[in-house]
């Protein structure tokens, strides 16, 4: 199980089986959250975010968030056993982007 929380948002949260996202929208939301497998997300170029990612794999990141980085998100070069876990906030879009490359 993995449980994803928004940083300094604890009501922003969501426990999956196999890898999670929660995304808080500074400063006054919304929330939005996905496991592995669940819905798109989709991140506002010109909002800050609060965001954890625990144990999702390359792949997945990528089926829950490759609309938004549009041909950005270079997850091919993950090792395929790796997991992903990040906690950034007030982050922008660029910022995920590039702790995502960092995690890879």
């Amino acid at each position: 199980m993995s449980t994803c929380t928004a940083p300094g948002h604890s009501s922003c949260t969501i426990t999956c089986s196999n890898g999670c996202i929660a995304l808080y929208s500074e400063p006054n939301g919304p929330c939005t959250t996905s496991c592995t497998g669940g819905a798109r997300l989709e991140i506002d170029p010109t909002a800050k975010y609060s965001v954890q990612i625990s144990d999702i794999a390359p792949s997945d990141l990528d089926n829950i968030l490759g609309a938004t980085f549009a041909g950005t998100l270079h997850v091919q070069q993950a090792p395929a056993a790796g997991k992903i876990s990040l906690s950034l906030n007030g982050a922008s879009k660029q910022d995920i982007l590039d702790a995502i490359h960092g995690a890879i």
